[in-house]
């Protein structure tokens, strides 16, 4: 690192406010400005996630520019304050938020506007910015004292442009990977308003909608449906339902081999993550009774409005692993003709879940619950079995196909933090070769 200078961010540039003199009325049209949550979220500035602002004629706002490094100036935990984002490409008349602050570097000779992008999102640049934050129940970021300790190990731009380059790529694998999720989401939602109104015929293609082939279906409890369908009172189709236990735990996971409470915001629409399972603690008897089983229903019962009503299928036994009492336990009876993996996506369709909302209890901004009584009096769709099989296999498909797509990004995202300790710290050298170095310096 002997060609690396330490150098104190203050002394490369100067800083700028953001808007200043607006009321609320004054947006929503207007001329773009950059919202705070744009800044936030992610070391380079999107600039497709701009709003707007009235600028009236004369009036002196400044204008940010390409290369422009932005601060937010006030968080709610000193870790996030401070986050940092950079501008890395020509905005037109585009203007800053009023909750942050910019910073401007008179030139690019000692640090490129792509290299800072990750730079101050480092661990150690991560560091020393919190630290300058001050206050009690929010904490705010200043500048002087910022500027006089923010200091920053930089490269050669040679070194500086081919370690962004490398942790460009990665960023444009992750952003690819997040699109193909969102994609594949919004297939499996499509998936099933479609195969919960109209279901899968004996060719195994969906059935016509009703405006075009109304003869195919009948009026029911959830509306037009199959007339090959049943509807049947979910109570009636199922155990006893069980509540679980949740004793104090250990704060740290469980492996395989150790009894374990899952965590409630560990089921998930997509299963449960086994990393959540939390140790119980030596001196606690566990209790067997309440371990989760294959083809067991588990339904969360309380918690914030949307974590409540969650429904997930049990595929395999998870030995030692227990529910907790904000989880229901479900299981279905012997002689239903209702397959176990169906009912998840039964219960998730749109007209379940809206009788749901309807009917949880407490305040819809807090603590919520569902009871017996509501689960027992819900409707649920029963088709054929063949059916609901077909069903239960087009909705895994693509199911398996996000868990895919996420357990990649996952790898893609402690790629890059390895590479970013790595290669932002010296502790890894990149390679510069002739070319390279030549192109720097034109």
């Amino acid at each position: 690192m002997s060609e690396w200078k330490k150098c104190l961010l203050g002394s490369l540039g100067k800083t700028f406010s953001g808007l200043s003199g607006k009321s609320g009325e004054d947006f929503g049209k207007g001329e773009k400005y950059i919202p705070y949550m744009n800044i936030f979220s992610s070391a380079r500035i999107d600039p497709n996630f701009l709003e707007h602002v009235r600028i009236e004629l004369g009036e002196n706002q400044n204008k940010v520019k390409y290369g422009d490094i932005f601060f937010t100036t006030s968080s709610e935990t000193v870790e996030e304050v401070g986050m940092t984002s950079v501008l890395l490409d020509e905005l037109d008349k585009t203007y800053l938020n009023s909750f942050c602050f910019g910073f401007r570097l008179r030139n690019f000779d000692q640090l490129l506007p792509e290299f800072a992008a990750y730079l101050l999102r480092s661990q150690k640049c991560r560091k020393l910015i919190s630290i300058t934050g001050r206050g009690s129940t929010r904490y705010n970021l200043p500048k002087t004292i910022l500027f006089r300790k923010l200091e920053l190990d930089l490269p050669p731009l040679p070194e500086q442009r081919k370690i962004a380059c490398i942790l460009t790529t990665v960023d444009n694998l992750i952003e690819k990977t997040e699109a193909l999720i969102e994609k594949y989401k919004a297939i499996k939602q499509g998936m099933m308003h479609d195969l919960f109104t109209r279901g899968v015929d004996s060719n195994g293609k969906l059935r016509p909608p009703y405006e075009e082939a109304p003869h195919l279906y009948k009026e029911s409890e959830l509306g037009w449906i199959p007339k090959e369908w049943e509807v049947a009172a979910f109570g009636d189709e199922i155990e006893p339902i069980s509540s679980g236990w949740s004793p104090l735990c250990d704060a740290v996971s469980a492996t395989k081999d150790q009894w374990a409470i899952l965590k409630t915001t560990a089921v998930v629409w997509k299963g449960y993550d086994e990393g959540k399972n939390k140790r119980l603690p030596s001196e606690l008897l566990p209790n067997p009774a309440i371990e989760v089983q294959k083809d067991d229903i588990l339904i969360t019962r309380k918690g914030p409005v949307e974590r409540v009503g969650v429904v997930i299928h049990v595929p395999e036994t998870r030995p030692k692993l227990m529910f907790p009492d904000t989880v229901f336990r479900v299981r279905i009876k012997k002689e239903s003709d209702l397959i176990p993996a169906f009912v998840p996506f039964a219960l998730g369709s749109d007209v379940v879940q809206t009788d749901w909302f309807g009917r949880k209890i407490g305040l819809a901004d807090a603590q919520v619950n569902i009871n017996h009584g509501i689960l027992k009096t819900t409707n649920i769709c029963k088709p054929k079995l063949n059916e609901q099989q077909a069903i239960v296999w087009r909705l895994l498909s693509v199911q398996n196909r996000i868990l895919s797509e996420e357990n990649q990004l996952e790898v893609l995202a402690s790629i890059k933090q390895g590479l970013m300790q790595d290669l932002l710290t010296g502790k890894v050298r990149v390679k510069v070769d002739e070319v390279e170095e030549v192109t720097a310096n034109v």
